[in-house]
């Protein structure tokens, strides 16, 4: 532009000005009406963020619900919250969900980031029955839900977030599973978090998928067949091997572990979980525990046969009124002893961990709860517990999903394992935050699993470390791992322990443990 003169170049520099400007602000209006839509939804989305993103989201008033016929969970698209109407509008496609999920990277029907599309392009085909100034909702009376009709016999308007019937196919009432949502899609989930741990705009995912369970479990009783053993048992029994619950205790036997009822003023509650009372290999885990804690001069004791199962796999398996009922028992028992804020409950299970410390709460139990890798590494540090003979090896340890992306306990195991001497080795990409699950949560661990197994995965990549041992701080994970490694015929040459087990290995007993 050497040769042009001012006028030439003034004309060019209006041109170009007035263009970027009417560029910019048709494109301001075309947004809605394209996948550019994030942009504009993005920031209100990431500040509706629920941060409370380790318990989720509490059916209230649910025998009111089941008497008055009402949605459990999520059934329609019209049921989901205002944020997860938002999220389906934030979406970039970028993929970062799917590429983390332990169900899509073993080829299972589930890929979040096609979850959430499904939703949008169905909130789309229907949005004009939602949010259509004049539009009305005309549903057929056996399929309606109980909603009261207008003063004036008028149908009500279609306005959000809950019109009456829902979203329309057709000017028909369509339930998400299985019109929108293939029901192998939400049985895939193993409620990782590793699709919104790694989502950008801070998309929520397990909560629509359990939601979507809770209304095919309590509302049309539709649910894997292998799952109504879990739930009888944990009805009858307390737990979901349907074990008696008289045996819940018998795990001790020989180590004279006091019991909360008989020493009331014990300042730590150990809380055993049924997995550690009901499971040989997890039972081991509970000894090496116990073992520690009187190494260290714990004033600690169990509940025994008081004990019965959090609720967590009933909860991951949509069934919310049998967590609800287990969850109000655990808070008398536990708000009997006086555990409500003031005492400390240890687990060595990830999943009693965060519903006893994250999601009891909403039944009136606020608890001090600590996992085991962080108690024993205050043990360490407080001299209570001295490592004197290194273990030795090379040990990778797997981050339990509910350990690690739930509450963020990454540095606790691996001190503990460092401090007992061994070499610490670390699988490349997939580890902390990243690491891949175990297969086991979201209720999988009471499901059949179909095609190539996650758990299979894992323990490929774990083993890839060249680790003479592989270490867990979950009994759910030490199962499928160690499953795992005998798919591989490693189990004889690759040991698979728990954390406690590796310290206890490294630690001198007085005569008396």
């Amino acid at each position: 532009m050497a040769g042009l003169g001012q006028a030439q170049l003034t004309v060019l520099q209006h041109v170009g000005f007035w263009w970027h400007s009417a560029f910019v602000l048709i494109f301001l209006n075309i947004l809605p009406f394209s996948k550019h839509f994030h942009i504009i939804t993005v920031i209100p989305n990431v500040f509706a963020y629920q941060r409370r993103k380790n318990a989720l989201p509490t059916v209230q008033d649910i025998e009111g619900k089941v008497e008055r016929e009402e949605t459990l969970g999520i059934n329609r698209i019209s049921d989901l919250s205002y944020k997860g109407i938002m999220d389906l509008y934030t979406c970039t496609e970028c993929g970062r969900c799917s590429d983390n999920c332990p169900a899509y990277i073993t080829n299972k029907k589930l890929s979040p980031k096609h979850l959430t599309l499904a939703l949008r392009d169905h909130l789309y085909d229907t949005e004009e029955a939602m949010f259509g100034k004049d539009s009305t909702v005309t549903v057929p009376q056996d399929n309606a839900p109980a909603q009261d009709s207008s003063e004036n016999g008028e149908p009500m308007r279609a306005n959000p977030p809950a019109p009456e019937g829902g979203y329309f196919q057709n000017n028909q009432v369509v339930d998400l599973v299985p019109n929108i949502i293939h029901p192998d899609v939400i049985w895939a989930c193993t409620s990782c978090r590793a699709c919104e741990e790694q989502c950008p705009v801070m998309i929520t995912y397990v909560d629509k998928i359990i939601g979507m369970r809770r209304e095919e479990v309590m509302m049309k009783n539709d649910f894997p067949a292998q799952l109504q053993t879990a739930f009888n048992g944990i009805e009858t029994n307390g737990n979901p091997w349907n074990i008696s619950a008289m045996d819940r205790a018998d795990w001790a036997d020989g180590l004279n572990v006091p019991l909360m009822s008989d020493t009331p003023d014990a300042e730590v509650l150990y809380w055993v979980g049924c997995a550690a009372s009901f499971d040989d290999r997890a039972k081991k885990v509970a000894r090496a525990t116990v073992q520690l804690l009187k190494q260290g001069g714990v004033n600690f004791a169990i509940l025994g046969t008081e004990e019965t199962c959090t609720g967590d796999p009933a909860r991951r398996g949509g069934n919310e009124y049998l967590f609800q009922t287990l969850a109000a028992q655990n808070v008398e028992t536990l708000n009997g002893y006086g555990m409500n804020g003031k005492r400390t409950i240890i687990t060595a299970c990830p999943h009693c961990f965060n519903t006893l410390g994250n999601e009891y709460s909403d039944f009136g139990g606020n608890y001090d709860v600590v996992h085991h890798s962080e108690f024993l590494n205050g043990l360490i540090a407080r001299d209570k517990l001295k490592p004197t003979k290194k273990v030795g090896g090379k040990v990778a340890y797997h981050d339990s999903c509910y350990l690690g992306r739930y509450n963020d306990v990454y540095s606790a195991p691996r001190e503990v394992l460092e401090k007992a001497g061994v070499e610490l080795v670390e699988v490349e990409y997939w580890n902390k935050n990243k690491g891949l699950c175990c297969g086991a949560g979201g209720a999988q661990m009471f499901m059949e699993e179909h095609g190539e197994r996650v758990n299979t995965k894992r323990t490929l990549q774990l083993l890839d470390t060249g680790a003479s041992t592989i270490a867990t701080g979950c009994p759910f994970c030490s199962t499928m791992l160690t499953d795992g490694l005998k798919d591989q015929e490693k189990e004889d040459s690759v040991k698979q322990l728990d954390i406690a087990e590796i310290l206890l290995a490294s630690i001198e007993l007085d005569a008396a443990h």
